[in-house]
């Protein structure tokens, strides 16, 4: 069982197929059995199998299981797990592709296809469905790694963590062994960039009282308008920290427009929104003048 919030397994011990691209050791399955696998009758689902770890261990463990996955004609995007399984699990394991980091298959539902955005999308759309799937106290987890492709990091693990519903219980950090990339020499490597040797194990809990997954919706539509209300404050903020002055529409206008990249000049409504920002937050930017504006010392 876990011991504390980072785990390492340097044996991949004998749970599924050790060939297949993205193997998982079982020893993590076990032990996130041991902390989520609340009920002994209960069932344990993996909706995303890949090579069949988790139904080795549920095997081993002599735990209800059923599996399922794209390659075996179950989408996860697209066929609702609740109504495959015939009753709700007690919890649910999944591994979802790292996005293109292997691409498992050219089928346009497929995570390990299509653009950083279609894989948020669709990861958010599994697992909305893995969350209607479990009864209510029961909990999954989701296990990610981070990206990196052609100098850019894609912190995969955080942007997971934003389009999973339900009450977050554990973060655990799985040190990585035994992986492709081992016997590689990387030229650059501590100096350049620094290689990932770590995944993160999210653990979830569908409350009793939240059993909708518009819950979640409601709940994850208002923080992203609040935090894109709040970028906007505090980057029209920014500007008169700079430039300590009153500023003009007109100023204001400029100084973005001078800063902006094309996605923002080619908004059309980028103006309107900036005098949305500081005519509706007083107790932010206050109002000299017609058209004149602050930053408020309070």
């Amino acid at each position: 069982m876990f011991v504390n919030s980072i785990c390492e397994y340097k044996q991949r011990l004998s749970y599924g197929d050790n060939q297949y691209r993205g193997n998982t050791s079982g020893g993590i399955v076990s032990d996130f059995l041991d902390f989520a696998h609340r009920n002994p009758n209960g069932l344990f689902v993996d909706p995303m199998e890949g090579s069949g770890t988790s139904k080795d261990v549920a095997a081993a463990r002599g735990i209800r299981y059923k599996g399922f996955d794209l390659k075996s004609g179950f989408n996860i995007t697209r066929d609702d797990l609740g109504t495959r399984l015939g009753e709700s699990a007690a919890s649910i394991f999944c591994h979802p592709p790292y996005w293109r980091m292997i691409e498992y298959s050219k089928h346009p539902d497929d995570l390990s296809t299509g653009t950083l955005d279609e894989f948020l999308q669709k990861l958010q759309l599994a697992m909305m469905n893995v969350f209607d799937a479990l009864k209510p106290g029961g909990r999954y987890g989701i296990l990610m790694g981070n990206w990196r492709s052609k100098g850019t990091y894609y912190p995969l693990c955080s942007l997971s963590l934003t389009v999973c519903p339900g009450k977050l219980k554990e973060e655990i950090i799985k040190v990585q062994n035994n992986c492709t990339s081992d016997s590689r020499i990387y030229k650059g490597a501590g100096t350049s960039f620094i290689p990932i040797k770590h995944e993160i194990l999210y653990i979830f809990e569908k409350e009793f009282k939240a059993n909708m997954v518009l819950d979640f919706a409601i709940d994850f539509s208002t923080l992203l308008q609040n935090l894109h209300r709040n970028t906007w404050i505090n980057t029209v903020k920014r500007i008169f920290q700079k430039e300590q002055r009153e500023l003009s529409l007109q100023e204001l206008y400029e100084l973005v427009e001078n800063n902006a990249s094309e996605k923002i000049r080619h908004n059309p409504n980028w103006k309107a929104k900036i005098r949305q920002i500081v005519g509706q937050h007083q107790e932010v930017f206050k109002r000299k003048a017609p058209g004149i504006y602050v930053l408020s010392a309070a």
